[in-house]
């Protein structure tokens, strides 16, 4: 099940597409170790029309790449690899600020304007708790 980010009055709700905000452990940062297991680092995967793009904010430096095509099953690729992804409809809203982090990355595609939410486990926790059970 979809979750959605923003309430109806937030966004224009015919710019809204669907996202995988996915954690995992790869975070190389030297703060990682004391982050949460499989909560060390997060990207968001963006569903465009020719495909899946996956941005990602790896050691300052944001990369972006075409993942699949459209119709592939991309959560379920990242699942069966043992990562934890959130499935959510995110809208074109301006976040209020981002940090330099890929938290912060995450947030401003996702528009989330929650200045504490600063570690993947706590915007994961967000996300859960604003939304439908995972």
């Amino acid at each position: 099940m979809l979750r959605d980010v923003y309430q109806e009055n937030d966004i224009n709700v015919d710019k809204r597409c669907k996202a995988l905000v996915v954690f995992h452990d790869g975070g190389a940062q030297w703060t990682a170790r004391f982050l949460k297991p499989g909560f060390r680092h997060v990207y968001v995967a963006l569903l465009a029309d020719h495909g899946w793009i996956v941005v990602e904010g790896v050691k300052e430096m944001p990369t972006v790449q075409i993942a699949c095509g459209p119709d592939e099953d991309l959560k379920e690729f990242f699942e069966d690899r043992g990562l934890t992804v959130v499935e959510v409809m995110v809208g074109r809203r301006r976040p209020l600020f981002a940090i330099g982090s890929c938290v912060g990355l995450v947030k401003a595609f996702l528009g989330i304007r929650k200045p504490w939410i600063v570690t993947p486990h706590q915007l994961y926790r967000y996300l859960r708790k604003r939304h439908v059970c995972i």
